[in-house]
């Protein structure tokens, strides 16, 4: 996303899902939401606003086992 929108992406993001949310609401076609970041304090909070009933959150830890 940072080559799409640089340091505005926050606002570019919340139109993008806004106005996807809006469409799938009147076309009746439902839509998928993936989100992947490297740190999201707020998931629940985002997930509400999504309108989201089930948050699923998938935690990896990369490990370097560098010599």
């Amino acid at each position: 996303m940072d080559g799409l929108a640089g340091n505005d992406r926050g606002p570019v993001l919340e139109v993008i899902v806004s106005r996807t949310n809006f469409i799938s609401s009147h076309t009746e076609r439902p839509v998928r939401v993936v989100g992947l970041s490297t740190a999201l304090a707020n998931a629940r909070d985002l997930a509400d606003w999504l309108g989201i009933k089930q948050v699923r959150v998938l935690l990896i830890e990369i490990v370097c086992l560098c010599s």
